[in-house]
């Protein structure tokens, strides 16, 4: 059958067709959750005709001896990952392929974002001439951010941090594969880790874009074990303590950008956004905003699914600047200017905002 004749039928697929299909894949997922394989420590499968997870030599082998067991979906995650770990991921704005770990965050698509911070990294530099410049890639995952600020600006001594172990090694290893000076590792939980290190000219932090829902919340809160196969999301104390700390490990005239996107408020997961906390603590310098294209696959899979969120409002991708604040003020007519071109309803009580900039 060709794409198009698959594009046809699918656009034929009703409200409640849709409904069913979501239904059938929750409960094969649930059931995945339910089944278990044995896996040999060479990584073999006893199961016929099973794919062999190359991981678990990697991670299991040296430990001890006889069959690990894995949960069904457990399995396919770990040959996933496998298979991109081994072959490498080609991103067009960099100059060699990343082999991201087993647990560590990445997406190939979209990728607009980092096109506005490469656009924003092209005019920077330190406000000192005596400085390089200190560049922290926070939450690092697979380094991707490390390795752009690297080749765009190259006399820039980078630290990248994460607070997942797998992604300290990831990159570590990427930067002993590469032969990669001027970039070191460290794991940290946002700062905690830090201090020592400060203070840096310049903070990126590509977040997760959407919330981490109630029941993850809890079940995290009562030390519950994430599952490999959810989607990346962040906890509701993130952006909190990103904005009420990270002045401490900035220089005076350092930027905090932060790559983010409407995403989460497109598909109604959020009603505002949390780059809105940084205001009571920081000086917004601009915000950039970049539509993310929509591709062939995601307009088909729009018909077959429940998503008509996407025509609401356009999905984009967003660089927000932010510096310490000299003063307590926001100033009223920055809050002004940015609710005239971004929307008054931007900041919800623009009155409150303007009020609270004279304090």
């Amino acid at each position: 059958m060709s794409r198009n004749m698959i594009a046809k039928r699918v656009s034929f697929v009703s409200t409640d067709e849709a409904a069913t299909l979501r239904e059938r894949r929750r409960l094969l997922r649930d059931a995945a959750r339910r089944l278990f394989v044995r896996v040999q420590r060479s990584g073999e499968l006893c199961l016929e005709g099973g794919p062999a997870l190359g991981y678990v030599p990697v991670m299991y082998g040296k430990k001890s001896t006889g069959p690990l067991v894995f949960r069904a979906n457990d399995v396919t995650a770990l040959n996933v990952a496998w298979q991109f770990f081994l072959n490498g991921l080609n991103y067009s704005f960099l100059s060699h392929k990343l082999h991201p770990f087993f647990g560590v965050y990445f997406t190939l698509s979209p990728t607009e974002h980092f096109q506005l911070l490469r656009d924003w990294l092209k005019t920077w530099k330190p406000s000192s001439p005596s400085r390089d410049g200190r560049v922290l890639d926070l939450g690092t995952g697979s380094g991707v951010i490390s390795f752009l600020v690297q080749q765009l600006c190259p006399e820039a001594e980078i630290l990248a941090s994460d607070r997942c172990p797998n992604a300290v090694f990831s990159v570590t290893a990427e930067l002993q594969r590469a032969m990669i000076p001027r970039i070191r590792v460290k794991r940290s939980d946002l700062f905690e880790e830090l201090t020592e290190e400060a203070p840096f000219d310049l903070i990126i932090f590509n977040p997760p874009w959407v919330p981490e829902p109630p029941e993850r919340s809890a079940a995290t809160t009562a030390g519950t074990e994430a599952d490999v196969v959810f989607g990346n999301d962040y906890p509701p104390e993130l952006f909190p303590r990103l904005f009420a700390e990270v002045s401490e490990v900035l220089q005076p005239d350092g930027h905090l950008l932060v790559l983010f996107s409407n995403y989460a408020q497109c598909r109604g997961l959020a009603e505002r956004s949390p780059m809105e906390d940084g205001l009571r603590t920081l000086k917004l310098n601009q915000v950039q905003r970049r539509p993310v294209e929509e591709t062939d696959r995601n307009k088909h899979r729009q018909t077959r699914r429940d998503k008509s969120w996407s025509f609401k409002e356009k999905h984009q991708v967003e660089l927000w600047d932010f510096m310490k604040k000299n003063d307590r003020a926001i100033g009223s007519a920055l809050v002004l200017e940015i609710c005239a071109k971004f929307g008054a309803d931007m900041f919800g009580d623009r009155d409150f905002w303007c009020q609270n900039a004279a304090k």
